[in-house]
């Protein structure tokens, strides 16, 4: 019986440099919404020699932005959910299932 050997896969530099195509696919956007975020400062390149055709980012600094504005949206949704429920539109949607539910109007 043949044993073959296991490729392990790599797993990628935390340090490693990437360029501003793989940077937006590493943030789940698009390129035109990477350059805005480059443009308005809220990611910046490591290098940008002037032998490099184009600026060079840090996947360890991107993966942290990536990470706080997780954060981010984790508490504006958890902030929504708090004020809809203050206003009580769950307690209508589940008396609006009743109703389609039954035929008849709920308590």
């Amino acid at each position: 019986m043949k044993v073959r050997k296991l490729q392990r896969m790599r797993r990628p530099n935390i340090d490693q440099k990437i360029d501003a195509n793989e940077a937006a696919r590493l943030l789940f956007v698009s390129r035109s919404h990477f350059d805005t975020l480059v443009r308005s400062g809220k990611v910046t390149a490591t290098r940008c020699a002037p032998t490099e055709p184009q600026p060079l980012f840090s996947r360890a600094v991107l993966l942290t932005y990536k990470k706080r504005l997780m954060a981010r949206q984790r508490r504006g949704l958890r902030r929504m959910m708090e004020a809809t429920d203050r206003m009580g539109l769950y307690d209508a949607e589940i008396d609006d299932l009743q109703t389609n539910e039954t035929g008849a109007p709920s308590d």
